[in-house]
């Protein structure tokens, strides 16, 4: 991420950069060129760039969902098949009432080994995958 920098400016470390770069070789020395070689490094790779996507909240917003597309990527389950999950699914998702930008909180109990969290588990994914952040 880049806040409120020009990408170019990190990558070649001008303005600013150069600057801050001769005061801190005076105190750390030789760390500093490791310094430099990373940032020109990273800055090469793409990112998101604040001067570009306006307003923040776009670029919260974008940051977020590809940050959790790639670990729904990753640790995505297959929950198709399991007898009367859907159902649960269905149900878990009408008690968090998700057409209100509200927080919601609920409960779910029972004896050990009947898919509890198996059943949360999905409501999460298929939550997580439509862009809507929850913590479990």
């Amino acid at each position: 991420v880049f806040y409120k920098v020009d990408p170019s400016n990190v990558r070649h470390q001008r303005q600013s950069y150069a600057d801050d770069f001769v005061k801190h070789h005076q105190r750390f020395g030789g760390k500093v060129d490791a310094w430099k070689a990373a940032l020109t490094q990273v800055a090469g790779l793409s990112g998101w760039d604040s001067q570009v996507t306006r307003p923040e909240s776009t670029l919260v917003t974008e940051i977020v969902k590809d940050i959790l597309k790639k670990l729904n990527s990753c640790f995505s389950s297959n929950y198709e098949g399991m007898t009367g999950i859907d159902m649960h699914i269905e149900q878990i998702q009408s008690l968090l009432l998700l057409e209100l930008p509200t927080v919601r909180i609920i409960g779910i109990w029972g004896m050990g080994g009947i898919g509890k969290t198996t059943i949360v588990s999905a409501v999460f994914e298929k939550l997580a995958t439509q862009g809507r952040h929850y913590i479990l």
